[in-house]
């Protein structure tokens, strides 16, 4: 993709290409990796491509820890009906480590000679909730391909073909295993798939490029799945790592943007990203559960079809189409017939870019840091937000696991990080300003800079959702999106 149509995640200024391949701002200097071509839009970059590596260490662990269960199991019950299973689920548990490895030699490759940076913003920003195991699910889903998908395909290139004015390019954010990317390329001049998972993204890009692709199904009892490369590689696609809350495209560049079971965390941050990079009169092509807004009561779950087309409505768009699409996620009956499959009704919508907004509403930093130090925060309700320390008792050992809960999902984190969540949340209270709300955390001997600190505040309002928070003079105006490691000193609170 050309670099004209792109702009610095952090300060929103112009991109152009550094080095070799690597992205560099020309105003605020943060560089962005390009990793085998797919460039790397992430807060702290150079830590996120660290953070990728350990979906290595936790596929290989959940690996040793499976083998040793089922193994003891074995040496207990030799004869056991089971020991077929056992053998090809930790075959199938084996071939995906393998190919996750090979799949993410190019990011061990790009870090030779790096040494690791860690920390919490680095650690959330690549958290996707899904693990490489999980999403090789959705590579046989859109490349088998299944019935479903090739019915929800046709929903999409239909209204493309009836409403789209302008064919330039496409942004399919959640772009996942790639198949409605590449199912949409030949409508557009450039196409564009957007995801958080580089491991994801690289195994797409191999597919795509004519390697045939061997899987082994975790909810088809591991079955083996070879999945056929398309028959000519797209010439038009462009493949990017970023949040959809923070779109490394200028404003009004995408003729059309298509998402799939979109991110639920921050629904209303992806419409106003969403309306930003939509040009005048762009379509936005959906097809999701239903949405969940911010102030809706959590306990009734998602907005049905009507409810949501009037909050879309007001945030700038005109509906175009609209039905009720039933749809079967992980359909896996033709290798296992005995997998089962979640049937849904799901909402399909497009609708039309129909009004300019302030694009800067979703901003979080004053360019006067005592505006921001005086804001106070507030959790979102909606998110239903929950620190779980697990203790699980097996029989033969026990295990402790600490978990982050947005709404149905667990995170596994970090003792270090669980700390520092719990530290931050726990002094949200809706009273305190943010100046208050760091310097409790101080006094819990939580180790930020005051940047760092409002790196974190900022990725957790922005992208994720899970606090709100307004300036009390009503003066919170355009930033900086991040603060890059070679920005400016931040003022001080205190100033």
């Amino acid at each position: 993709m050309k670099s004209k149509h792109m702009q610095c995640i952090g300060c929103g200024s112009e991109i152009a290409s550094h080095g070799t391949s690597d992205y560099r701002c020309v105003s605020c200097g943060m560089t962005f990796p390009s990793i085998d071509g797919i460039g790397i839009f992430l807060p702290k970059p150079m830590a996120s491509l660290f953070g990728f590596l350990d979906e290595i260490e936790s596929a290989q662990f959940a690996f040793e820890k499976t083998q040793a269960e089922l193994g003891e199991y074995l040496d207990q019950n030799p004869a056991s009906e089971l020991s077929a299973r056992i053998r090809k689920t930790l075959s199938g548990m084996e071939c995906n480590l393998r190919l996750l490895k090979q799949q993410c030699a190019p990011i061990q490759n790009y870090l030779n000679g790096f040494s690791r940076q860690e920390d919490f913003l680095s650690w959330a920003s690549v958290q996707t909730a899904y693990s490489y195991n999980h999403m090789l699910g959705y590579f046989y889903q859109d490349w088998h391909p299944t019935a479903d998908f090739v019915s929800a395909t046709s929903l999409f290139e239909r209204v493309i073909l009836e409403h789209c004015r302008d064919k330039a390019s496409a942004v399919v954010l959640g772009a996942g295993a790639c198949g409605l990317l590449h199912a949409i390329s030949g409508h557009f001049g450039q196409a564009i798939g957007i995801d958080l998972s580089l491991p994801t993204l690289l195994t797409a890009k191999d597919l795509m490029a004519g390697n045939p692709l061997t899987v082994h199904i975790e909810k088809a009892a591991w079955n083996e799945a070879v999945i056929s490369p398309p028959p000519k590689p797209p010439y038009n696609l462009t493949l990017l790592v970023a949040n959809a809350m923070n779109v490394p495209l200028k404003n009004s560049t995408a003729s059309v943007v298509l998402t799939q079971h979109a991110p639920e965390f921050n629904t209303v941050g992806l419409m106003g990203e969403i309306h930003r990079i939509l040009a005048p009169d762009g379509l936005w092509i959906n097809l999701s559960p239903g949405f969940i807004f911010p102030g809706d009561p959590g306990v009734l779950g998602g907005r049905n079809l009507g409810e949501s087309l009037s909050y879309i409505h007001k945030r700038g768009f005109s509906l175009v189409d609209s039905r009720i699409h039933r749809f079967r996620m992980h359909d896996f009956e033709s290798i296992n017939r005995e997998s089962g499959t979640v049937e849904k009704n799901i909402h399909f919508f497009a609708a039309r870019k129909s009004t300019v907004l302030d694009i800067t509403a979703n901003s979080y930093k004053s360019n006067d840091p005592g505006i921001f130090w005086q804001a106070i925060p507030k959790m979102a309700d909606e998110q239903m937000l929950s620190l779980i320390q697990r203790k699980t008792f097996t029989g033969v050992r026990i295990e402790n696991r600490m978990e982050l809960g947005i709404r149905d999902y667990l995170l596994p984190i970090g003792g270090t990080y669980y700390h520092i969540a719990d530290a931050l949340f726990s002094s949200i209270d809706g009273k305190r300003r943010l100046s208050e709300v760091y310097d409790n955390l101080l006094a819990q001997q939580i180790t930020l800079s005051e940047s760092e600190f409002i790196e974190i505040v900022g990725f957790l309002a922005m992208e994720c959702g899970i606090i709100n928070y307004h300036a009390t003079d009503n003066r919170l105006d355009k930033p900086s999106r991040y603060l890059s490691t070679e920005s400016p000193p931040v003022a001080s609170r205190h100033e």
